[in-house]
């Protein structure tokens, strides 16, 4: 009889080892399973920021040339415009002339010196 409460003993023994294991694997399995999930997490958010950061390049590659091409048009209005205050500086230059105020008097104005005698051709 003091055998069979040794087993019996033995098998309660075993059965709590046994669930002890048991459960220690559970925990070391939920503990893998959290892990995994984390890297699995961890991987597809630098998925999604990569994806980001390239679509922000191309954007900005887009922006830069644009701009790039705006300030080439900007230039050669510059220059369009440099070019013609040096035409105007030219033109305003001779209208100041006292030969282009006589002419012009003479002309538009009609006006004409003391001594002179103008002639209208009919």
């Amino acid at each position: 009889m003091s055998e069979r409460n040794y087993n019996h003993y033995s098998r309660r023994e075993y059965t709590a080892d046994t669930n002890e294991k048991e459960t220690s694997e559970k925990v070391i399995l939920a503990e893998d399973k959290k892990k995994q999930t984390i890297r699995k997490f961890i991987i597809i958010s630098a998925i999604v920021i990569a994806m980001l950061a390239i679509v922000a390049l191309i954007y900005n590659i887009t922006m830069l040339s644009s701009t790039n091409a705006q300030n080439r048009r900007y230039l050669e209005q510059q220059q369009f415009l440099a070019l013609q205050i040096e035409q105007n500086e030219i033109d305003i230059y001779f209208r100041q002339s006292p030969e282009y105020i006589e002419n012009f008097a003479r002309y538009y104005l009609n006006m004409h010196h003391r001594d002179e005698v103008v002639f209208i051709a009919r």
